[in-house]
């Protein structure tokens, strides 16, 4: 079941205008990583990128490339992905803690031994 969150950020990613690989505008998708799944298990809402069918296709299914090329290519999209949020600000971070008075100690002095 998805969560409001995953749905959130769903509809984010969906957002993005492009496929953040080749720059394509027809046949977008919010791809889910594979990496370290079984078949039907889906990756975190996090590791979704926005890509068009062909570069989705690409990296899940495609006979071009090698699985580290894989890894790669679906890597880059997930940090271009977050990129683009940034950038249209739908991914903004947030401090929850409270900032601590900090006291100065200063340190002893350590003073060398002379010798004698």
């Amino acid at each position: 079941m998805t969560s409001p969150a995953d749905r959130q950020w769903f509809a984010a990613v969906a957002q993005i205008p492009q496929c953040v690989l080749c720059g394509g505008t027809e046949d977008l998708q919010v791809a889910h990583c594979n990496q370290d799944r079984g078949k039907g298990q889906k990756a975190a809402a996090s590791e979704t990128a926005r890509l068009c069918r062909k570069c989705h296709h690409e990296i899940d299914n495609g006979p071009n490339l090698t699985q580290i090329e894989r890894r790669y290519w679906m890597e880059r999209a997930l940090r271009l992905t977050k990129r683009w949020l940034i950038t249209l600000g739908l991914l903004t971070l947030q401090s929850t803690a409270k900032k601590r008075e900090r006291k100065y100690t200063p340190l002893p002095k350590i003073l060398p031994r002379r010798c004698a």
